[in-house]
């Protein structure tokens, strides 16, 4: 299986060498961790420096026996054995990611368990291709939002903080996706794609809240929690049956989805539907793939995520922040229940308080840059929203970039669309008027959607000649869309758009 976790260290005994020494057997390559003994083991005193060579089992002691299984360090030049029930008295002093998140796998207890349960590569190889098939079920759906610049933005903080040296052929290259989801979503799959959504981008403020989560979930997948937690999950049913019922789902809501597509339709934009991401983004399917973790090793992703920002000396009350965040989110939509079903959200407030004893809360200052790099994300997920009627949250986002002056034309467009669906009255129209007039000032070309909610603004007022002056300009707007290349869905919205302009023209003219 392709993976960047360090299962390298760990092989088991099929792949093990004999050392130099009778009876002992390695259970790992040569290994360089730094570290200071905490407490005495025997004649080794407290304070006593250490290089952790390898692991090893003594083949002259039964499994059952605390030496069984030891760690060779480097003590004063010479090799000292250490049982692995004395390892909570090794203190290491990581250099690099690298060292880091070996030291994690290392204190999480995975020597013993690879040494037992081997590397599953048939078990893992299953799990990969269940998160291709995942990813396949998002492509045909449209959920992925293709921004090149936008991906390689978090693929480069991933790789800031992944153990380079270990990413062999056999592991693979991890790589970022972005899910058009509202949910503030981020799992690493088992194919080493980090699949992060368009909410979680958008809703956090940093690029440390940033980073602190793509930490978090590195720590679910350096520690193995998706394998352990497969292991855990007995009964699987069949992948083809699976996945082909995902897919049957799927395209149902697909093809819901398409016949209503005109309404707020976008022309070249591709939105996704409320109704689809559930279909794809659920309990069932993670806990399918193992990301359903338990609340040990949420705790443990929490815990690591923290220790990885202090050891990359930012600040660790980011990650306080960004899981924060989320639990306004889901408290603002009122679906707290999704907080106890999977990922990151499975006892998310207990978490946090405990959290926040250590790290409290503190007010932290805007990140231009991160902002900047997210506007463009925003400004789609707003219109992604309006799409689905959602017009609260359409709202807020849209206003997050007006707010961080960092708004486009479509940011004002959204607001004046989603005030005008909640609204009729005097006041509000002339707040849709100012904000499509904003929106028509920053318009390097002509707008249709600006243009059409003038038409509907202005027969709302009964300015039925200024209405049909406007309806002139939209035919003409509708046709420099038809003259320039466009899809397929762009000219059965040109129809359905030429036919309800030239039938209001008939209307104003009768009247």
């Amino acid at each position: 299986m392709k993976q960047f976790a360090l299962t390298l260290f760990f092989l088991c005994t099929a792949c093990t060498g004999i050392i130099a020494q009778k009876h002992i057997t390695s259970l790992s390559p040569s290994i360089h961790i730094e570290g200071i003994v905490k407490d005495d083991i025997g004649n080794i005193k407290a304070g006593t420096p250490f290089t952790l060579q390898r692991f090893v089992k003594l083949t002259q002691y039964q499994p059952t026996d605390p030496n069984y299984r030891q760690a060779v360090l480097i003590v004063n030049g010479q090799q000292q054995g250490v049982a692995l029930n004395n390892m909570d008295r090794l203190e290491f002093t990581p250099t690099d990611p690298t060292t880091f998140w070996l030291a994690a796998q290392i204190n999480s207890g995975l020597v013993p368990y690879y040494e037992s349960k081997g590397l599953q590569e048939t078990m893992r190889k299953e799990m990969e291709n269940e998160a291709n098939t995942y990813l396949d079920e998002l492509e045909k759906a449209n959920m992925i939002y293709e921004d090149a610049v936008m991906e390689d933005y978090v693929h480069c903080l991933m790789l800031s903080m992944i153990p380079k040296e270990f990413i062999a052929d056999r592991y693979g290259m991890p790589y970022v996706r972005i899910l058009k989801s509202p949910n503030p979503d981020i799992v690493m799959l088992s194919n080493n794609c980090m699949l992060v959504s368009s909410g979680l981008l958008t809703l956090l403020d940093t690029e440390d809240e940033l980073f602190s989560m793509l930490a978090r979930e590195t720590a679910h997948y350096v520690l193995d929690h998706a394998v352990i937690t497969v292991n855990k999950n007995i009964s699987r049913a069949n992948r083809a049956a699976f996945w082909g019922a995902v897919a049957d789902v799927a395209t149902t809501a697909i093809e819901a989805a398409l016949d209503n597509r005109y309404e707020n339709y976008i022309p070249g934009a591709i939105f996704t539907t409320n109704d689809i991401v559930q279909v794809l983004v659920n309990h069932d399917i993670y806990n399918r793939m193992g990301l359903d973790y338990s609340k040990q090793q949420e705790k443990d992703a929490d815990n690591t995520a923290i220790q990885f920002m202090q050891f990359m000396k930012k600040d660790p009350t980011a990650l306080v922040s960004a899981q924060n965040k989320i639990l306004q989110y889901y408290e603002e939509i009122k679906d707290k229940s999704v907080l106890e079903k999977y990922g990151i959200y499975s006892s998310l407030e207990d978490r946090l308080e405990k959290l926040q004893k250590d790290y409290p809360l503190k007010e932290t200052s805007k990140d231009p840059i991160y902002l900047k790099r997210t506007s463009g994300l925003v400004s789609f997920s707003a219109s992604m929203m309006e799409y689905n009627r959602d017009y609260m949250q359409a709202m807020k986002l849209a206003q997050k970039n007006i707010d961080n002056k960092m708004a486009c034309a479509d940011d004002y467009v959204v607001m004046a669309k989603c005030i005008m669906k909640q609204s009729n009255t005097t006041e509000s129209n002339q707040e849709s008027q100012k904000l499509l007039e904003k929106a028509e000032s920053m318009s390097e070309f002509p707008n249709v959607n600006i243009s059409k909610q003038k038409i509907l603004l202005l027969l709302r007022d009964n300015k039925q000649k200024d209405a049909v002056t406007e309806v002139n300009q939209y035919i003409k707007l509708l046709n420099d869309i038809q003259q320039a290349p466009h899809s397929e869905m762009d000219e059965q919205w040109l129809a359905k758009e030429y036919h309800w302009a030239t039938t209001l023209m008939k209307q104003l003219y009768i009247l």
